[in-house]
């Protein structure tokens, strides 16, 4: 420690004013709340949204699935049963038959709340914060870009939406036909050069988030964004590096990490990125 101390030392003096471009970001890593507002409210509902952005998340994460009759609804899961009981999947129910279900809030407060549309959560974020809409499930093609397209700019919502997917084929769908969105591709464990998939943002699982994977999503002109870190050794390793983003349930944590490294010395924070602290 005495070692890294003196070195640290030697290293300021030479750093001099150039302590700001060596050692500090030139803005914080993005905060995103996972489906919503995270364990602050009850997933994929308005609530949540409201919550992130009294909060000031850079956005919410969440998830839609066609139904039946061409709408487009709010639901992690491939069917209701884990919220609502009903084992049905939205593309064989109706709007009008979800509409009727009423899930438990998964904050434990015990209210029933309404499935919510995409329409609904787009009239809550605009201007407030970003929405990052994954498409998800067996209706996730193209008919869904297309139509999620078409309702963001119907609500104004252009620069608020970022269009995100686990199938790639449609994200590349989406990336070629309608450059002017922000898309993202997420994966679990990318095989090969992944800095070649067409999208703006590469959002990857921590444990796949290396300095050296994240070092070439940005010289391939692309932002990482890493899921989902909801503990406080994660938070600590990626609020304090060059990813762009984080996805959390855990907002609060984010930000009482981010408030403590907020607060080191100029020393403290030559001294952690050295020896690699966290």
């Amino acid at each position: 420690m005495i070692g890294v101390t003196a070195f640290v030392a030697l290293l300021s003096v030479a750093a001099g004013l150039q302590f700001e471009q060596v050692f500090l970001r030139e803005e914080p890593v993005k905060i995103i709340a996972h489906r919503a507002g995270g364990s602050l409210a009850s997933e994929n509902s308005l609530e949540g949204l409201e919550v992130a952005i009294e909060h000031g998340c850079y956005a919410s994460e969440i998830d839609i699935h066609r139904t039946k009759d061409g709408y487009y609804v709010i639901n992690h899961d491939d069917t209701f049963q884990r919220l609502t009981g009903v084992a049905k999947a939205p593309q064989d129910m109706t709007l009008e038959e979800i509409r009727q279900l009423r899930i438990k809030d998964t904050t434990g407060s015990g209210a029933l709340l309404p499935v919510v549309t995409l329409e609904e959560m787009l009239d809550v974020i605009k201007g407030k914060e970003k929405l990052f809409i994954e498409m998800k499930g067996a209706t996730a093609d193209e008919q869904m870009v297309d139509d999620v397209v078409r309702m963001v700019r119907e609500k104004g919502c252009e620069e608020d939406a970022v269009l995100i997917s686990l199938q790639y084929k449609v994200i590349d769908y989406a990336e070629t036909k309608y450059p002017e969105f922000e898309t993202g591709t997420l994966f679990f464990a990318g095989i090969g050069d992944v800095t070649r998939l067409n999208c703006d943002l590469l959002i990857m699982e921590e444990e796949f988030a290396s300095d050296e994977r994240i070092l070439q999503v940005h010289n391939a002109g692309k932002q990482a964004i890493v899921w989902t870190v909801n503990h406080e050794a994660g938070m600590y390793r990626f609020l304090d590096s060059q990813v762009d983003g984080v996805i959390t349930d855990e907002i609060e944590l984010a930000e009482k990490v981010q408030k403590r490294l907020d607060e080191r010395t100029d020393l403290k924070i030559m001294q952690d990125k050295i020896s690699g602290i966290y």
